[in-house]
């Protein structure tokens, strides 16, 4: 019984490799979480939230939730209030 190794194309080679980054990222992420590394934005901070369909909003962190998939900001702006990934989030520069 021959074995024949499978040949990938480029297409192929960068969809894993894009995989692989993104599944180190997420247990990077989860241990960092475990040891207690604390988050750089702290409640009140203004933030600069972007959305999955590519709108920015801008708005004041409310609170800063640990959950079991990794940190979660709840940022409000008016009326409206957001539970996103902390790394959805990035602080307005400061004058």
């Amino acid at each position: 019984m021959t074995r024949k190794n499978k040949e990938y194309g480029p297409s192929e080679c960068q969809h894993m490799i894009r995989g692989l980054v993104e599944a180190a990222k997420q247990i990077r992420d989860e241990e960092m979480v475990k040891m207690g590394v604390p988050s750089l934005i702290r409640a009140g901070d203004e933030v600069i939230v972007r959305q999955f369909n590519g709108k920015t909003l801008k708005g004041n962190v409310a609170a800063i939730l640990e959950t079991v998939s990794g940190r979660k900001v709840k940022v409000t702006s008016g009326s409206l209030v957001l539970t996103v990934d902390e790394k959805q989030v990035e602080l307005v520069p400061g004058i």
